[in-house]
């Protein structure tokens, strides 16, 4: 088994190199889902297609977010003066416009904000939104039966969710994270990395999302872009209880054009209403 005092990055590759029974051991034994869902509307026909046939996950921007107060957290500010004027450096010179400026200016800048506690908070609140927006995340859920995700994702269940086995590419699917749920913003000490706030604003929702047990990949710097995975992790795509049968050619031109390519072919499911609770059952689509 991987060693628990190496890097994440590198303990992913060594996951990856076990064979596909220890990996799934080492899953379990760390308490994470074997299987991670995807959420989808068949309305974006060229989206399913790049996640079915293409094999690629979209990382959004944060500010595309439904939920305003996503990726918010607190400041506390350290009364270290050596911290605080080492941390207002890094953020100026992340700064493409302040980074420009001679090296007196900004000193002098910097003698500034270190006078004025509110600008200084303002001013480093600013820059990490800022670079928040620019991180890609990808949203994952652990349940393919939650009602409302259905309600509110796959179009009030007519869309369909993506099945993914993490233990097929656990490099990728490893990274995604749990989010945790809250009635408070999280807190973050002003002098830490940048990265440190990114991931605590993004890994974090008020405690009424809990239901949709959501995991996250981020991936900083990478807003908008496509995040590639083993064709062969997508095992499974279960269609939702309204599904409209007109809407199986559109998925069916999207699995030939996969096995086109020859990839493995996912197994298609069907979710169906339970007829005593308030519940979904799913069971393998029989053509």
């Amino acid at each position: 088994m991987p060693k628990s005092n190496i890097s994440s990055s590198q303990l992913l590759k060594e996951v990856a190199l076990l064979p596909i029974r220890e990996r799934r051991r080492f899953i379990v034994k760390q308490n994470y889902k074997v299987f991670l869902y995807k959420y989808y509307s068949c309305n974006a026909p060229e989206y399913l297609s790049s996640i079915i046939c293409d094999s690629n996950l979209w990382l959004s921007s944060p500010q595309s977010f439904n939920d305003p107060f996503d990726m918010k957290w607190v400041y506390t500010v350290d009364r270290n003066p050596a911290k605080r004027r080492k941390r207002l450096k890094g953020i100026l010179q992340n700064n493409p416009d302040i980074a420009q400026k001679t090296w007196k200016l900004r000193q002098r800048q910097i003698d500034q904000l270190m006078l004025d506690p509110e600008g200084l908070e303002t001013r480093v609140m600013e820059s990490s939104v800022k670079h928040a927006g620019t991180a890609g995340v990808c949203c994952l859920s652990q349940d393919p039966r939650e009602i409302l995700m259905w309600s509110h994702y796959a179009d009030q269940h007519k869309g369909l969710v993506l099945q993914f086995d993490v233990s097929i590419n656990p490099e990728v699917f490893l990274q995604a994270i749990s989010v945790e749920y809250s009635a408070d913003y999280p807190v973050v000490e002003w002098t830490d990395p940048q990265e440190n706030a990114l991931k605590v604003g993004l890994l974090r929702k008020f405690k009424s999302w809990g239901y949709e047990q959501e995991r996250r990949i981020i991936r900083p710097g990478l807003a908008n872009s496509f995040l590639p995975f083993k064709p062969s992790a997508l095992t499974g795509i279960i269609l939702g209880c309204r599904f409209p049968e007109e809407q199986m050619p559109l998925i069916e031109k999207i699995l030939k054009d996969r096995e086109l390519k020859g990839f493995s072919m996912p197994i298609i499911y069907s979710a169906r209403q339970d007829r005593s609770s308030y519940g979904l059952k799913i069971f393998k689509r029989v053509n």
